[in-house]
């Protein structure tokens, strides 16, 4: 594990220590201004709007310093932050400058050949996997938030970010609620798991209200979910439980039910999830069932494909604690090849 550098903590920005309590950090670090007895290296996550960063808070020289800290494996997939600056009004967060497009832009391209597919998915599945071990949730997993830098030349990518962490979070051992984690409500609805759908439409019995204790040791439940919704747009081109009524604000202040791709905004939950159990009810059947009276499968050479659809419908597990993890996608039948040659240009 190495740990590179970095400036000192902003002054009075307030960091969520992994087990969930607050602590203010002036910029000096003085140990007796830490309004907290803990060790000398403290595993931090920094969870600004829109950004993230992982820091250890440790020593160097005998100074108290922020040490960035990202495993080699997945962090590649992240886009980094670099530096942050704060003024009397903002603070202005500077990333990485990423190539490509979003995958929103160029899906019909990525699904178009296996080994671009085995390529996202691997890639992907790398980043959800360092997620998972440092317990955080992306929470909002979707094309927009996906950039993609494809070499037309030799066919492959070159490279794939994720962006965007504004709706992350960390998972947390002091019982709280699953209906208590405020973060999904800004995230997209069409890619979040059924168990968030019955959060976001009030619906809670005492077999669906989780506690996010349940899921400290499988971070990767909701944002797996959210992959696999991705793959199954990459098959259809759309998201198929796009929810198509929706309470829309209008200019004049009044508020309209909109229809169709016009209603992006306030989402109908409850549509949503039912619409993602009639899909997926009865398995892979149903859905590939859907899939080709629903939409032009011509040409489209993954629909066929036992292995892909078999990750994905893991991946769309109705059942959160049966998920397949990022680890074992990458270990399924469907990606062993190309999983070599991926690690091999990387």
């Amino acid at each position: 594990m190495s740990l590179s550098l970095v400036s000192l903590l902003p002054k009075k920005f307030y960091y969520q220590i992994r087990r969930s309590r607050l602590l203010e950090i002036d910029a000096h670090l003085d140990t007796k201004r830490l309004k907290c007895q803990e060790s000398m290296i403290v595993l931090f996550f920094i969870n600004f709007r829109g950004g993230i960063a992982v820091v250890w808070l440790g020593q160097k020289n005998g100074e108290y310093v922020a040490m960035k800290q990202f495993p080699k494996q997945g962090s590649e997939h992240i886009a980094q932050l670099l530096d942050s600056v704060e003024d009397k009004k903002d603070l202005w967060l500077i990333y990485e400058l990423c190539k490509g497009r979003s995958l929103n832009e160029c899906l019909f391209e990525v699904k178009g050949e296996f080994y671009k597919v085995k390529d996202f998915i691997i890639r992907m599945c790398e980043a959800l996997s360092l997620f998972s071990r440092l317990g955080i949730v992306h929470a909002d997993l979707k094309p927009d938030n996906i950039l993609i830098d494809y070499d037309e030349q030799n066919k492959q990518l070159r490279s794939l970010k994720i962006i965007d962490f504004g709706s992350a979070f960390m998972l947390s051992a002091d019982g709280k609620m699953l209906k208590d984690q405020r973060e999904f409500a800004m995230s997209t609805p069409e890619y979040l798991p059924p168990e968030i759908q019955q959060y976001l439409s009030r619906r809670f019995t005492s077999q669906n209200n989780y506690t996010i204790e349940d899921f400290q040791e499988c971070a990767f439940v909701f944002d797996i979910w959210s992959l696999g919704s991705i793959l199954l747009e990459i098959l259809s081109g759309f998201p198929i439980w796009l929810s198509l009524k929706s309470r829309v604000k209008g200019l004049d202040g009044r508020h309209i039910i909109n229809y169709g791709i016009f209603g992006v905004q306030g989402r109908d939950n409850s549509k949503i999830l039912q619409k993602q159990h009639q899909t997926l009810s009865n398995g892979m059947p149903t859905l590939k069932k859907v899939l080709k009276k629903g939409f032009d499968a011509g040409g489209n050479i993954l629909i066929d494909n036992s292995e892909f659809m078999d990750v994905m419908g893991q991946m769309l597990d109705w059942n959160p604690n049966t998920r397949i993890s990022p680890n074992d996608v990458l270990k399924h039948k469907f990606l062993q090849q190309a999983l070599q040659q991926v690690q091999q240009l990387q």
